[in-house]
């Protein structure tokens, strides 16, 4: 497990920058659920992996359209960006016409906000869970890989 803790998102997201990239160059891609109490920084911590990887894009949260696609780069490498908020689903019946194990059997990083709300899709896939946690002005991330 990997641990920071910080009130800079942006040094939280280089501090994991280089696991997710190794990922993406040995796998071709990496789903990442992020947990977090809201106003965590859940989608703030996109932001800034998105930045990192060249996306010219505003990135927002996809709490309503329940997903966001970005085109970035890593390492000179066109990659594509997935970002999901499952915040207001409570079945898979209400992704409507979006075809998630289509989408997920793509190449790519994916992130997943609040995937609690559907644990029975990730239990398919490799992944990472990057749990964030409030404390005072900081907060402190854990990255775990789950196979």
């Amino acid at each position: 497990m990997l641990t920071i803790t910080t009130n800079n998102s942006g040094e939280a997201a280089k501090y994991f920058f280089d696991t997710i990239q190794h990922q993406v160059e040995t796998d071709g891609k990496v789903i990442i659920a992020l947990k977090g109490d809201l106003g965590a920084g859940k989608t703030t911590l996109v932001q800034e992996f998105c930045k990192m990887c060249g996306v010219q894009d505003v990135v927002t949260s996809p709490t309503f359209p329940i997903m966001n696609v970005y085109e970035g780069e890593i390492n000179e490498q066109k990659t594509v960006i997935h970002h999901f908020d499952w915040y207001r689903l409570d079945s898979m019946a209400d992704l409507g016409v979006i075809n998630l194990p289509m989408i997920l059997s793509q190449l790519g990083i994916f992130f997943i906000e609040w995937p609690e709300k559907l644990p029975e899709v990730l239990g398919d896939y490799e992944h990472y869970v990057l749990s964030i946690d409030i404390e005072g002005e900081s907060r402190i991330y854990n990255l775990e890989k789950h196979n």
